[in-house]
C-alpha cells in the first residue's frame, strides 16, 4: 500500500483546501494538514503524484480559473483565492493581455455605452450599428449589422450582466481553445442570436446576452463530453442562467428580455459544443 506524500504546502488554508477539493472531484484522493504555520496537501498514493504536480503547476498559474472553484462548490466548500499571495501571482491587467479578444470586446462594449447618452455620438451609433430588417440590408448591404447590436448595451446592469459572463466564460475559451474559437463562437452566435431576434421581434434590442448564452452553452455541453478538457461549471450557475431565461418568457421581470437571442444563442453554442467534441474525436 502506497505511504501518504507531500504534494505542496501553503500559508493560507483557503488555498489548500481549493487545490484539495479539486484533486478529489479528479479521482486523486488527499487531504490537507496543519504543520506548524504550513498547510500541506497530502496524496493518499504516491503513484498519483505526477498527476497532482501537473495539476500543481496550472493551479499555481492560474488559481482563478473556475474549474477550482466549481469543485469547491460542489462539495459545498466556497474559498476565496487571490492570485497575489501565491507563487506565480498575476493581476487583472496580465490577465486581460492573455486573452486580447474578451479584453477588446469589452472596451469596445464600454466604450460604446460611454458614448451613447452624447447626443452626436448616440445618434452615430443608432444609425450605423443597429440592425434593420433583411430586406433593407439587401439594398444597403450594410452586413455588419447583423453581429453589431450585441456591442450595444441600454443599462448598468445589462452590460455589467453580460460582460460579468463574457469576461468569465470567454477568457477560459480563449486560453485553453485559442483565440480563433472564442472570434468564430463570437461571430457566428451573434449573428443567428440577432437575425433571430430580428425576424421575431423586430429591430429594436441590443446585448452580448445571446453571445453569452452561446458560450455558455458551449461551455456546458464541452464540460459533459469531454470532462478532461477541463470545462467545469458549477451545477448552480447553470440553474441560475437557466431560471434567468425562462423568467424572461413569463414576462414578470421589469425589463424587456430578448428572448429570442438567449435561447437561440444557447442552443448555437451546444451544437458548436458538440461539433468539436466530434471533430476532436475523429483526429
Amino acid at each position: 500500500m502506497d505511504s501518504p506524500v507531500r504534494l505542496v504546502c501553503f500559508r493560507q488554508v483557503s488555498h489548500g483546501q481549493v487545490l484539495v477539493d479539486y484533486l478529489c472531484a479528479q479521482q486523486l484522493p488527499c487531504e490537507l494538514i496543519e504543520d506548524g504555520s504550513q498547510f500541506c496537501v497530502m496524496l493518499q498514493h504516491e503513484a498519483h503524484l505526477p498527476q497532482a504536480q501537473n495539476i500543481l503547476n496550472h493551479y499555481l498559474n492560474a488559481p482563478n480559473d473556475p474549474r477550482y472553484q466549481a469543485a469547491s462548490w460542489d462539495t459545498g466548500k466556497v474559498n476565496a483565492v487571490g492570485s497575489s499571495s501565491l507563487t506565480m501571482p498575476y493581476g487583472w491587467f496580465s490577465e486581460a493581455l492573455k486573452t486580447p479578444l474578451v479584453t477588446g470586446v469589452l472596451v469596445i462594449c464600454m466604450v460604446i455605452f460611454l458614448l451613447m447618452p452624447l447626443r452626436e455620438t448616440g445618434m452615430w451609433i443608432y444609425s450605423y450599428l443597429f440592425i434593420v430588417p433583411i430586406k433593407e440590408l439587401a439594398v444597403t448591404h450594410e452586413w455588419w449589422r447583423v453581429l453589431t447590436p450585441a456591442f450595444i448595451h441600454f443599462s448598468f446592469m445589462h452590460i455589467a450582466f453580460n460582460l460579468l459572463w463574457w469576461w468569465i466564460l470567454g477568457q477560459q475559451i480563449e486560453l485553453r481553445m485559442g483565440r480563433s474559437t472564442l472570434l468564430l463562437l463570437l461571430v457566428t452566435i451573434g449573428v443567428i442570436s440577432n437575425v433571430g431576434q430580428l425576424l421575431v421581434s423586430g429591430p429594436n434590442f441590443g446585448g452580448l446576452s445571446g453571445v453569452v448564452y452561446g458560450l455558455l452553452g458551449f461551455y456546458w455541453i464541452l464540460g459533459w463530453l469531454r470532462p478532461q478538457w477541463g470545462f467545469v461549471l458549477n451545477k448552480g450557475v447553470i440553474g441560475f442562467m437557466l431560471a434567468w431565461l425562462a423568467l424572461g418568457y413569463v414576462d414578470i421581470l421589469p425589463v424587456n428580455m430578448a428572448n429570442t437571442a438567449h435561447t437561440l444563442g444557447l442552443l448555437a453554442g451546444m451544437v458548436w459544443a458538440m461539433l468539436f467534441s466530434l471533430i476532436k474525436r475523429r483526429t
